[in-house]
């Protein structure tokens, strides 16, 4: 009897959705994943909605009307399920929208498609954002292993940093991200008086 509970308990836990799939020690990112064929273009119909929905974008990766942004990038997805810069930002449109779980499936939808390391970034300050931190540190850790000039990846790891308290590396993150040229978090965080 004891056997299949512990068996049902593990089927439990592997079925449990989002970043908590990968704050377990075990847990990596989605490398040995079958990659799909990446769509590096779109077909006129949606490129048109994929342009109305970046118009909405921010540099801080939000949207400025995200409910639009979601209808557009649905439609994109609808056509070309396989665009996964579409991915990506429907990812953080969701997020911004408050659906953490759906937000975190899009990004590892994104980064099936292209598993870069600026995909992996962006998973990772999603769930930062959903408070997961240790899969956070772990999909940032990797994308900055494929690519250690990755600026944004510094920028997700310095904002990990903060949120630990550990000023000393965030703005040490921070400095590195901006002299590899993205000096937003590095701004911000002078405003905050967090960093020199």
């Amino acid at each position: 009897m004891r056997i299949i509970y512990i068996c049902l308990l593990a089927a439990a836990l592997m079925n449990v959705g989002g970043c908590a799939m990968f704050d377990g020690d075990k847990a990596r990112p989605d490398a040995d994943t079958a990659r799909p064929s990446v769509r590096t273009s779109l077909p006129d119909s949606a490129q048109g909605e994929y342009n109305r929905a970046a118009q909405l974008w921010r540099s801080d990766d939000t949207s400025s009307d995200p409910k639009a942004s979601l209808e557009l990038l649905g439609a994109v997805v609808a056509q070309a399920p396989d665009y996964a810069p579409a991915r990506r930002m429907r990812g953080f449109t969701l997020l911004q929208l408050g659906e953490k779980e759906e937000a975190f499936e899009e990004l590892t939808r994104a980064v099936r498609l292209d598993p870069s390391p600026a995909m992996y970034a962006s998973r990772a300050l999603v769930c930062l954002r959903s408070n997961t931190p240790v899969a956070a540190t772990r999909d940032v850790e990797y994308a900055l292993k494929l690519d250690p000039d990755l600026a944004f990846g510094y920028a997700v790891r310095g904002q990990i940093s903060r949120k630990h308290g550990e000023v000393k590396d965030a703005c040490s993150d921070f400095s590195k991200a901006c002299s590899l040229g993205n000096c937003l978090a590095l701004e911000d965080a002078k405003k905050d008086n967090l960093c020199k």
